[in-house]
């Protein structure tokens, strides 16, 4: 059943296999399995629903609550979690898994801006033939990425958040999750990293169509866009891909 509505989705906006590959089988955002609290920033995403706002303390107790309901009579695990909106909560979600450790990735911003844009656009057009969207110069990720890299440099978050690189996962997948769980002194085994190269080669980039977007499109200044985002990609040290 799941897979079917997978397929579905897929029929309606085929572009969106080349931006993330949905699949029944496999990882999926955990912002999409708080879509029954109804308070979520996935609602958000999916359509632009006046007079609504997240509400995201009610998100994380949900959320906290789920995991729990999903892992009751099991034995202690560790979950992995994953979406950008944890940029927009960052200390609800430390305050609800006060032992979380968080892996920030990085990238270009002339990169990473417009392809949510582009992203979020998608997922809009999936559902509506009229797409609202943000305004590119209001406050977005990049404003919090620029936030949180001032508390970092204060000293803040230092035992919770490791750093990975975009340019560094694409230069070597495996050799750079090595080096990552070497940062949260966790056992990396090798049919890890076997794992991870036989999923990088049953699906090499571009085996769905090419994702294309520019900052132009979208309505960001290049420049504009580099210089508000400097003291993001000179505190990380990120790689400039243009």
């Amino acid at each position: 059943m799941a897979e079917c509505e997978q397929e579905f989705w897929a029929d309606v906006q085929p572009e969106f296999a080349a931006i993330h590959e949905l699949r029944a089988d496999l990882p999926v955002e955990c912002v999409t399995l708080t879509l029954p609290g109804f308070s979520g920033g996935h609602w958000s995403m999916i359509a632009d629903v006046p007079n609504w706002d997240a509400d995201y303390p009610a998100t994380m107790r949900y959320h906290r609550a789920l995991l729990q309901a999903l892992q009751h009579g099991g034995p202690p695990r560790n979950w992995v979690l994953k979406t950008p909106l944890y940029l927009v909560f960052i200390d609800m979600l430390l305050d609800a898994y006060p032992d979380a450790r968080v892996v920030h990735t990085h990238r270009d911003p002339l990169k990473t801006e417009p392809s949510a844009f582009s992203t979020l656009a998608t997922v809009r057009w999936q559902r509506s033939d009229e797409v609202g969207m943000p305004d590119p110069d209001g406050v977005g990720l990049g404003d919090m990425m620029v936030d949180l890299a001032r508390r970092r440099s204060e000293g803040e978050f230092a035992d919770s958040i490791v750093d990975l690189h975009f340019a560094q996962l694409m230069a070597d997948p495996a050799g750079a999750v090595e080096e990552l769980y070497s940062q949260l002194d966790r056992p990396f085994a090798a049919p890890h990293a076997d794992a991870i190269r036989a999923y990088m080669k049953a699906k090499p980039k571009g085996k769905f169509g090419q994702h294309k977007y520019s900052a132009e499109q979208w309505g960001f200044d290049p420049a504009r866009l580099r210089e508000k985002m400097l003291p993001y990609t000179d505190y990380y040290g990120v790689t400039l891909e243009g």
